[in-house]
């Protein structure tokens, strides 16, 4: 997907639990930034589907919505809001059933039968079909052919052999050239920035603490 890779440490995963322990040393400040919901966006505008477009327009909250219509209410619950998150950003790339069943239940807790699962994802394919059109239409090629040439944001020719590859690449290798698209201009505009990670559509500067505003400020201005 073109997203950067370390040799040593790997500063991209750190676990949720360990980002306590990660502080400025004294006088400094970690100054952070990133793109709400980059992926989704992309994957909306990459593939044209207008349910999921007219939603983000609006600013409702996307899996709240999603919820409501898997399940059939008109207040998600907490694991039916979750649920619903999970099928959002596991679907969009092509997992299977059994995939997004075992994501449910080792990340979330929350366990859901085969059956059910199936039928919830029908149920979000119905409402965001665009996406199931989009996922055909690979199936079509991958069956003819063997492979499907993919185009991403900035137009990067990418042959994907693999499904879930030719699904992931073009969305996942856009959002990536995004960040760096950014990166570039906060190097091009502030060369003395002091950039310690990018993580996913995430950039993390560190700056002096009576500058630290400043910097966020322009890190913004960069993204």
């Amino acid at each position: 997907t073109g997203g950067n890779r370390f040799d040593h440490a790997n500063l991209q995963q750190i676990p949720e639990h360990l980002h306590k322990v990660i502080e400025a040393p004294e006088g400094y400040e970690i100054v952070y930034s990133d793109y709400s919901g980059l992926e989704l966006r992309m994957a909306v505008a990459y593939v044209g589907e207008p349910t999921m477009s007219e939603l983000m327009i609006k600013g409702e909250d996307m899996h709240t919505e999603t919820a409501k219509y898997i399940f059939g209410v008109e207040i998600p619950t907490v694991e039916e809001r979750t649920t619903a998150k999970v099928f959002n950003f596991s679907l969009v790339y092509g997992s299977g059933i059994k995939t997004v069943k075992e994501t449910l239940k080792t990340r979330n807790n929350i366990d859901m039968s085969f059956e059910e699962t199936k039928d919830k994802i029908n149920s979000w394919f119905d409402l965001y079909h665009y996406f199931r059109e989009w996922h055909n239409m690979h199936k079509r090629q991958m069956n003819i052919y063997g492979y499907v040439d993919i185009t991403t944001a900035l137009e990067r020719k990418v042959r994907a052999y693999k499904l879930t590859d030719s699904l992931n690449f073009p969305i996942q290798g856009s959002s990536v050239e995004v960040t760096k698209v950014s990166l570039g201009l906060l190097h091009s505009r502030y060369p003395d920035a002091y950039l310690i990670d990018t993580i996913h559509d995430s950039n993390i500067l560190l700056a002096k603490t009576e500058e630290a505003e400043m910097w966020g400020d322009r890190l913004t201005e960069c993204m």
